[in-house]
Parts: structure tokens; C-alpha cells; sequence
């Protein structure tokens, strides 16, 4: 009988932690329902987002663009730009992750990741984690690379991505493999 309870405590302590440790959200994030959406928000109180959050914004961003790309998320949050690794692509996923973060769907906790940090935000601090990088860096495709963000994505989804460099620059991604270990703690 002592064996029957047991087990009946152990599954009702159970489903209480997987009913209120799982469906926590991060205390940075609010709860969505109690803030305005994000296209809601003033000018100065959108970009305020943005900068509270680190995300490097280009010089051609506007609240009105922004806005217009936080309307996709907010109609369907799996939305995703098909483009290439453009200037668009880069602006797209900066505002998906404020999008995130501000609704608590990533934990607003951790940093903000080096490639939400804009293209100079992106160098300086892959320079400032000891990244030492040549006039020009050039990938086995023959493309110079002048934004960093384009290795710094696939390291922060899967830290072992291939490293796409000639020999003679293999080890410049190496070493921006090791900045986004240290900086992701992996």
C-alpha cells in the first residue's frame, strides 16, 4: 500500500512541476497579453526595443519598415523571408528575434546574439573576443567576405559548421568559430 502512494505522490508532484516549472517564461519577457504589440508601439518606443535589445539597426531602418515586418510576425509567427544573405535577410532576422524576445518566445535573458549586433557591431566584437582579421578574408566559393554575419549564423545554429574558407584563410573562421564558442558558452 506504502508503494501505491508513494508512486501517486511522485506522478502528482510530477504533473504540478511539469504544470508550472515548463509553461514559466523568462522574467524579462512579460507576459504578452499585458503589453501592446510591437506595431503598436510609438517611434521612439520601437527603436527603443531594438537598442534595449542590442540589435543593430542600419542606417535605412525606419520605425514605419520595421513595423511592416513586425506585422508578418505578428499574423504568423513561423513566417520567414525567402532571400538571399542580402542587407534584407540580415534586417529580417533582426526583427523575427525582437519580435521573439519581446513576446518571450526566445529568453530575453541570455545576450543577444553577435549576429543581431549589425554588420560593424558583428566585427567589433569578434575583435574584441581576439578575432584578428586580414585586409580581405575569401571563402573556396571565390566571394570576399565583408560582413561577418554571414559565418557567424551557421556557428550559432551548430557551433561544428563547415568552414567554407581557402587554406590560406581557414584559420580567420576558425578563430570567429571560437569567438561565438566563448561568447555562446559552449
Amino acid at each position: 500500500m506504502n508503494i501505491k502512494r508513494t508512486i501517486a505522490f511522485c506522478a502528482a508532484a510530477a504533473c504540478l512541476l511539469a504544470l508550472f516549472g515548463c509553461t514559466a517564461k523568462p522574467q524579462t519577457a512579460g507576459d504578452p497579453k499585458e503589453k501592446p504589440k510591437l506595431t503598436e508601439l510609438s517611434d521612439e518606443e520601437l527603436l527603443a526595443v531594438f537598442d534595449e535589445y542590442g540589435v543593430g539597426l542600419d542606417d535605412r531602418a525606419s520605425a514605419e519598415s520595421l513595423r511592416e515586418v513586425l506585422a508578418r510576425y505578428e499574423e504568423d509567427p513561423n513566417f520567414e523571408q525567402v532571400a538571399d544573405w542580402s542587407a534584407i535577410m540580415y534586417r529580417d532576422r533582426d526583427i523575427k528575434y525582437v519580435y521573439e524576445r519581446y513576446n518571450g518566445i526566445i529568453d530575453g535573458s541570455l545576450p543577444t546574439p553577435i549576429s543581431h549586433m549589425g554588420k560593424e557591431g558583428c566585427r567589433a566584437k569578434l575583435t574584441e573576443l581576439g578575432v584578428e582579421f586580414p585586409e580581405s578574408v575569401k571563402e573556396k566559393s571565390g566571394a570576399y567576405v565583408e560582413d561577418f554575419r554571414k559565418w557567424v549564423i551557421p556557428l550559432e545554429e551548430n557551433i561544428d559548421a563547415e568552414n567554407p574558407c581557402e587554406e590560406e584563410y581557414a584559420p580567420v573562421f576558425e578563430a570567429v568559430r571560437e569567438a561565438v564558442r566563448a561568447y555562446m558558452g559552449k
